[in-house]
């Protein structure tokens, strides 16, 4: 995966991490759990229902950077997310936690 983070990290680059896509039913999904950016354990989750090929969907995507004192940053938004085949996909999330806090980031993600 290859992120660019403005907020809540600074973090530009690769990150070795598994993510895991399914492509049932007219649904897709890909995820990506407890990976480290920085000091950061972060997850992301996409979820598309009536997907139908590679094309742009908006669709609600989480994003959650845990920091090392167990502060969470979760943000769900309702987003463009670009599928380019079925093992590829990106998208950028902008939004405010409940705290207030900004999420501001790219993710560009390879099935794994």
């Amino acid at each position: 995966m290859v992120l660019n983070v403005r907020s809540p990290i600074q973090f530009a680059g690769p990150v070795t991490t598994a993510v895991v896509c399914d492509t049932e039913r007219g649904h897709y999904a890909a995820e990506a759990s407890g990976f480290m950016v920085g000091q950061d354990t972060v997850s992301m989750s996409v979820n598309i229902s009536g997907y139908g090929g590679p094309r742009t969907y908006n669709t609600p995507v989480t994003v959650e950077f845990l920091a090392p004192n167990g502060t969470s940053d979760k943000v769900t938004e309702n987003i463009a997310v670009k599928i380019v085949d079925p093992e590829h996909g990106q998208f950028t999330i902008t939004g405010k936690d409940d705290l207030g806090k900004q999420i501001d980031a790219d993710f560009n993600w390879s099935c794994t």
